[in-house]
């Protein structure tokens, strides 16, 4: 039986893979590129109310001439299109952001992340979106098509909270509806080893009534960092429902006002490790080298693993620069027949711009 929680964060990796802008090593510190209006407050909106629209200008503060790379979202909810030809040290150019509210209910809170280039170096500064989508009139049963066998239905089983950084919060809410015609207690529990995680629900549902369950996520500083994966579980009338909720995310330290010249650069020396063909009968191990290219030094917050591929280097290990340390990587192929296809290892440190990466790991019995 393959492992759920290492399928959930398979998709996670995939995801992040295909959504997030790539960083090369050279980067400027903040003051260049200077956003001149700090965050897009949506407000509250409707669902029905279309794509909406909003300019961000931004200034060349700096002494050459500065062109925008790429701006990207960490969701396909938000777009942006900019100026593309370059900018003169003092001259002004704008961002158009774009919000579509259609299928996004509930509170939200996501990041627009601008690259732009000038004098050999790259300049990253982030603008938060973030309000309030009201969903238009649906009936419940189109709106909530996961039913449970106590009557409880439910609009989605996936959270999706993306990158939260230690510090702030980030919220996913899921439509609840009492398809019966008698009243309904509801409550939702958590895996207790994630404590950043809470829910806020309804403790009753009258007979045909919808509402929402919002399931929070808020990581101290210095708290839990990497990915996370665990199930949100419904309870009707006191008895456990399903299916349950998967709720996916990755932590990371925050990074506001960083150093992004002067900083730690952590590079893996692979992110594939294939141990091939093994006997069931015994036990693998193999080094992947973590390099810190940067000029400050490198902290390991966490490497991740599961029961079956095991990663050690110690949290807090300290990484000079121009140092390494090894990442000793464990298979136990007699539990092969549990490994996917392709299993994860997450490496967490303090690089600013890659903060998270991946080692995929993969192999076959004989």
């Amino acid at each position: 039986m393959e492992n759920p929680v290492s399928k959930i964060l398979a998709l996670h990796f995939a995801l992040l893979l295909f959504g997030v802008l790539v960083v090369p090593a050279f980067a400027s510190g903040p003051g260049v590129l200077q956003i001149e209006e700090a965050e897009w407050d949506i407000g509250t909106v409707k669902e029905e109310d279309g794509i909406l629209e909003h300019t961000i200008f931004f200034k060349n503060a700096g002494n050459d001439p500065l062109v925008i790379e790429n701006v990207v979202s960490d969701c396909n909810c938000a777009a942006a299109s900019y100026t593309k030809s370059a900018v003169e040290p003092g001259g002004r150019g704008e961002i158009r952001l774009t919000f579509d509210p259609s299928k996004r209910y509930g509170p939200f809170r996501r990041k627009i992340r601008v690259s732009a280039l000038a004098g050999g170096n790259r300049h990253i500064a982030t603008i938060p979106v973030f309000g309030e989508v009201l969903p238009r009139e649906k009936a419940p049963s189109e709106s909530h098509i996961f039913r449970t066998g106590s009557g409880l239905n439910l609009s989605s089983i996936s959270a999706l909270f993306g990158t939260v950084a230690q510090g702030e919060e980030s919220s996913a809410s899921i439509g609840i509806y009492n398809s019966t015609d008698r009243t309904l207690p509801v409550y939702f529990a958590c895996d207790p080893r994630y404590d950043f995680i809470s829910v806020d629900a309804p403790y009753v549902l009258e007979p045909g009534t919808a509402d929402r369950v919002v399931i929070r996520c808020s990581v101290p500083e210095g708290g839990y960092y990497g990915p996370f994966a665990f199930r949100v579980v419904p309870f009707a009338g006191g008895v456990k429902q399903e299916p349950v909720i998967n709720a996916v995310g990755t932590v990371t330290e925050n990074f506001s006002g960083a150093d992004t010249v002067n900083r730690p650069v952590a590079v893996l020396e692979t992110k594939y490790l294939d141990f091939g063909v093994v006997d069931i009968r015994r036990t693998y191990s193999a080094s992947v080298e973590l390099k810190n290219e940067g000029s400050r030094r490198l902290i390991v917050r966490r490497i991740t693993g599961n029961d079956i591929i095991r990663a050690r280097l110690p949290d807090g290990t300290v990484i000079r620069p121009g140092s390494s340390a090894f990442v000793t990587v464990t298979l136990d192929a007699r539990s092969i027949d549990r490994l996917p296809a392709g299993d994860i290892i997450a490496v967490v440190t303090n690089d600013p711009l890659n903060p998270v990466q991946y080692i995929r790991v993969a192999a076959r019995r004989e």
